[in-house]
This record gives structure tokens, sequence and C-alpha cells, in this order.
């Protein structure tokens, strides 16, 4: 990596960091779709709650107070599948190249995450709830950025301080404070779910 630095090119890499490096540009641009996708079924979802005399509400005011039960607005669904499709690439990606080998909790972090996705396409539960926690791939867009651009010398040193505050401020705002409300949701909305294990489930995904 550090002669990847000073050469400024990803030739310098090992085939294994040009492989970690591929991977993580996958990881960006699903986060960069989700980033729209999220905000889009967010926006359907506050839609879909407004009473009539307003237009919605939206952000973490959406996350508290509209229907996140059940099968949700097309729009979570949709978004919920394509990134399903992702970790299951992601996961057979990571497997494959054996970048998964000293990295545990990317193996089952991806298991946790495809239980919880797969369990809310397939029951046509919660989906909603499920989709919402990939508000936190607006902040992995900065995560992923501070990864692509390492092997690189000479980037602008206030590209890097841009990309610092957004990481930080995104980690915030579309991280910590969202599944905090969730986990809320999650426990206000307890006796709402149709099974104990479903709930389970949810609680567990959203931790």
């Amino acid at each position: 990596a550090r002669a990847a630095r000073r050469s400024g090119t990803l030739a310098a890499l090992s085939r294994t960091g040009r492989d970690v490096w591929l991977n993580t540009a996958t990881s960006a641009a699903h986060s960069l779709l989700c980033t729209w996708g999220v905000v889009a079924a967010i926006t359907a979802l506050a839609s879909d709650g407004d009473d009539g005399h307003g237009g919605g509400v939206g952000g973490a005011a959406a996350l508290a107070s509209v229907d996140l039960m059940g099968n949700g607005h097309a729009a979570t669904f949709v978004l919920l599948a394509v990134s399903t499709g992702y970790f299951v690439f992601d996961w057979a990606d990571y497997v494959a190249k054996g970048l998964h080998r000293g990295r545990p909790d990317i193996v089952v972090h991806h298991a946790v995450v495809l239980t919880c996705f797969l369990s809310a396409l397939v029951l046509r539960q919660c989906v909603p709830y499920v989709a919402s926690t990939l508000l936190c791939e607006v902040n992995s867009v900065s995560l992923h950025a501070r990864s692509l651009l390492r092997p690189f010398a000479g980037v602008p040193r206030l590209v890097t301080a841009a990309n610092t505050a957004a990481l930080y401020v995104t980690l915030i705002v579309t991280r910590l404070v969202p599944h905090a409300l969730l986990v809320g949701r999650v426990w206000v909305d307890r006796a709402a779910f149709p099974h104990p294990a479903i709930w389970l489930l949810a609680q567990g995904g959203m931790v």
C-alpha cells in the first residue's frame, strides 16, 4: 500500500490489494445507489402516510412516524431486493478471492444482513424497517471513498478533508441517529409483529 501511495497507481498494489480495491469500488457503487434509493423509498413511505394536509414527513421524522410494518411501498421492496443481490455478490466475491481470511467480522455481518433481508422479502414482513437501515449507506459512501483514494499519490488535501468531514457528519446523521430511532420503533411496535421470532429477528437486525 505504501508503494502504491508513492507511485500513485493501482499497479503497485499486490493482487490481493487490487482485489480489495475493486471490491470496495463495487461497494461504493452500491452505496451511491442506496443513497438515492433510500431517500426515494422513505419519501414514498412518508407520502403514503400523509393525511392529505401536507407533503408528508421526511428524514428522521418519517422513521419516527410512518408505518414500517408489512410489505411497504414498492420502492422499499425494490431497494431491499437490489441490496440483497449486492450482498450475495459481495459475500461470494470475498470468499472466491480469499478476502475473507482474517476478516470473520465481514462474514458474520453479511450472514446477519442476508438473514434479515431475505426473511423480510420472503415473508413480506417489516420490509420498510429493514430497507430503512440502508440509510447507513450514505455514510458508507465517504468510508469507501477514503479507501479508494488511499493508494493514489497527490490527492488534494481539500478533497480528503471534505471527505473526512462528510464521513463524521453522515456517521451521526445517517447511521447512529436513524438506527437508534429504528431500534426504538421496533420496541414500541413489538405487539404488532405477527410472531415473536420475527420481532426478535428485527430487533437483532437493527442492533
